[in-house]
């Protein structure tokens, strides 16, 4: 069980952050100006805004579930 919460959360911790990093870039590359910075900078830049409070707390969960499958002990 605990081997299984650890892969379960890196996975959502992975698609959970290329969801994010996806839907920055098509909404920079909607702009009319194109984008001029990296796919990662936007990322991080991004971060601290509420729109990044979604990729924080998806991230949050993934890294409880992580944390469950290293403390969870087979009875």
């Amino acid at each position: 069980m605990n081997m299984l919460l650890i892969i379960f959360g890196l996975i959502i911790a992975g698609l959970g952050t290329l969801g994010f990093v996806d839907l920055i870039g098509f909404g920079c590359g909607m702009g009319t100006t194109g984008c001029r910075s990296t796919l990662w900078g936007r990322y991080f830049r991004h971060l601290p805004d509420p729109e990044g409070l979604v990729c924080l707390v998806i991230m949050a969960i993934a890294v409880a579930l992580v944390l469950g499958g290293f403390s969870a002990r087979r009875s």
